[in-house]
C-alpha cells in the first residue's frame, strides 16, 4: 500500500530503496506515497523514483543560501508558551534550508569532495537529516 505523505507507514512491507552512491540517500522511501487534497478528495500517487527527484530539487533550490540569520535573542524572545509555536514554525522552516546550504557548500569545496570519507561522511549525515526533516514519517531508516 502506499503511505500518506507526513504520516508514519503502517508496516516496513512496501519499502523500496532509491538507488544512489550516497548512503543516505539509500534510506528507504516507500514505493509510493499518496496525499489526499482535502478540499477535492482525491488521492494523488508519487513513485519513490519521484519522490527522490522532488527532495533533490528542493534540496538544489533551498541550498543557494537565502535564509535568515537568527540570533540568540530571537530565539529567548520566542520563550514563553504562547510563542512556542511561533518558534517551532520558524525552526521548521529555517533548518531545512540551513541543511540544504551546508550540503552544497560540501559539494562546492571540491571536486574531489567523494574521495575525502570525513567530507562524506558529514554530506550523508546532512542530507539525512534534511531528508527526515523534508519527509517525515517516510522511509526512515535510523
Amino acid at each position: 500500500g502506499a503511505a500518506v505523505i507526513g504520516q508514519r507507514p503502517r508496516s516496513s512491507g512496501g519499502l523500496a530503496s532509491v538507488p544512489s552512491a550516497n548512503a543516505a540517500q539509500q534510506e528507504a522511501l516507500p514505493a509510493t506515497a499518496s496525499s489526499t487534497n482535502s478540499v477535492a478528495g482525491s488521492v494523488l500517487q508519487v513513485s519513490a523514483s519521484r519522490m527522490e527527484e522532488f527532495l533533490l530539487a528542493e534540496l538544489s533550490n533551498m541550498g543557494k543560501g537565502r535564509y535568515t540569520t537568527i540570533t540568540l535573542v530571537d530565539i529567548l524572545q520566542h520563550r514563553s508558551k504562547e510563542d512556542l509555536g511561533r518558534l517551532a514554525a520558524m525552526i521548521q522552516a529555517e533548518v531545512p534550508l540551513r541543511f540544504a546550504t551546508r550540503v552544497q557548500q560540501i559539494k562546492d569545496t571540491t571536486p574531489e569532495w567523494q574521495e575525502i570519507p570525513e567530507l562524506v561522511e558529514l554530506h550523508d549525515m546532512i542530507l539525512l537529516s534534511f531528508r527526515r526533516l523534508r519527509l517525515p514519517g517516510l522511509g526512515e531508516g535510523g
